[in-house]
């Protein structure tokens, strides 16, 4: 489940990165927009903006569920 997992997360983590949303030209980036953190299978998602909030948790629950993980 551990190395599952992090594959989603790098995956997801590198879409923000490239993603072309108008938070930002280059992207969203961890650290500075969002910070999420992952205990075994529980997830924190950590932010100040609503709009951020959706995009990170939306493409979070479309990676997830690619695995019937829900």
């Amino acid at each position: 489940a551990e190395i599952l997992l992090q594959s989603i997360d790098i995956k997801v983590k590198n879409k923000l990165l490239t993603s072309k949303s108008n938070i930002s030209i280059n992207g969203i980036i961890e650290g500075v927009h969002y910070s999420i953190k992952r205990y075994v299978d529980d997830y924190f998602l950590f932010y100040n903006d609503t709009e951020i909030l959706n995009i990170v948790f939306n493409l979070f629950t479309e990676e997830l569920s690619n695995y019937r993980l829900y």
